[in-house]
């Protein structure tokens, strides 16, 4: 009761307008550290306002158990036919930086549960850089979606610059969350962090 409780304080002064930015950087990086279980962090840029028929999301794969969670849980929202889901799993063009066998169950799973349904499309990119990546990301948030659905990569010593310790602006988001917050072309779509 009492982790809850101060779970909910923070949640308050992360969504209260005049809770200063340092502020709410402290209590998301306190909250993704002591959590004992699955968290979500959302920006929204408006999410659901457009009164629109169908919801498009976009799931962004890299690989661990953060992107996982994610995957499962865009999946769940997908079985709703006024959802429309693309499942990107970025592939880096670096040996060090294979999907260890879970991951490839996980997406091969998904693809061939899929593969009949309409309104989910899978598909891979290759990238070999920071700025391949970004401009795939570029690409992506140039296809006016509602919603990314990322993991937040806890754990995992991979960043869009592939060092060993990323410089992030938001590390509470994750080296995705950091860099999609920053893109002006996805500046209109929400995001959806997991961990």
């Amino acid at each position: 009761m009492l982790e809850s409780a101060a779970t909910a304080r923070a949640a308050n002064i992360v969504n209260r307008d005049r809770a200063s930015k340092d502020k709410k950087k402290v209590v998301l990086e306190n909250l993704v550290q002591a959590t004992p279980c699955c968290l979500a962090i959302f920006v929204d840029r408006g999410f659901g306002q457009k009164r629109a028929k169908v919801q498009r999301l976009a799931m962004l794969y890299v690989a661990g158990l953060d992107d996982r969670e994610a995957l499962s849980y865009a999946w769940r929202m997908s079985r709703n036919p006024e959802v429309q889901l693309t499942v990107v799993r970025l592939v880096w063009d670096n040996p060090i930086d294979q999907f260890d066998e879970t991951d490839e169950q996980c997406l091969t799973s998904f693809v061939r549960q899929t593969m009949d349904t309409p309104w989910v499309k899978y598909m891979e990119k290759t990238v070999k850089n920071e700025k391949e990546t970004v401009t795939l990301l570029n690409k992506v948030a140039n296809k006016d979606f509602d919603l990314f659905i990322i993991g937040r990569g806890n754990g995992r010593k991979m960043s869009l610059a592939q060092t060993e310790d990323p410089v992030l602006e938001e590390p509470a988001l994750g080296p995705l969350g950091d860099t999609l917050s920053d893109l002006n072309s996805a500046a209109k779509t929400s995001i959806l962090i997991l961990q």
